[in-house]
């Protein structure tokens, strides 16, 4: 059979994976460590951030994501495309770079996490539904933006509520690509 059209609840935020067995469907729940700062994202695997692909670095070793985990993006990434296809929640997310990136997909940034964006290059949000609630801290660089939304609904800068502390721009820019 097929298992790649079966869905699962009450899950998320775990590394599993759906195998079929001896005609039967088995769920396999991977162990995972605990969530820890400075995960760095490589992309040596591809575009996908995921609960599988090992696309981080944690002290010099291969990874995956762990919900909770603080996110750097840096000029060391091979791939400078972001596929999130699920709302990831994450503790804190940092693109400090002179590359641009790109994060896409049906998914995004998910929690009470911030996203700060230092360096020079681009950070272009593709992301529509992401729905975090902490700041935006733009020091550097461009930040480009597809969804923007009232306070408190989901677009490409999260779900904050409209306080000014919740959108921070320093010496960079933001630009917003929005079709509302």
């Amino acid at each position: 059979g097929d298992t790649r059209h079966l869905l699962t609840r009450g899950i998320t935020g775990l590394s599993y994976r759906i195998v079929e067995k001896d005609q039967a469907v088995v769920l396999v729940v991977n162990g995972q460590r605990a969530p820890a700062q400075n995960v760095t994202w490589t992309g040596t695997e591809g575009s996908d951030w995921d609960y599988l692909t090992e696309n981080w670095t944690l002290n010099g070793q291969p990874t995956t994501f762990v919900a909770g985990d603080r996110l750097l993006f840096d000029d060391s990434a091979s791939s400078t495309t972001v596929s999130i296809n699920e709302l990831m929640p994450v503790a804190e997310v940092e693109v400090n770079a002179s590359k641009s990136f790109t994060f896409q997909g049906d998914g995004g940034l998910s929690g009470s996490c911030s996203l700060m964006k230092n360096g020079t290059g681009t950070l272009n949000l593709k992301t529509v539904k992401a729905d975090y609630t902490g700041a935006t801290i733009i020091n550097g660089g461009t930040v480009a933006v597809w969804s923007l939304a009232d306070g408190g609904s989901p677009s490409s800068l999260g779900a904050a509520s409209s306080s000014p502390s919740n959108l921070q721009i320093g010496k960079a820019t933001l630009t917003v690509n929005n079709s509302n």
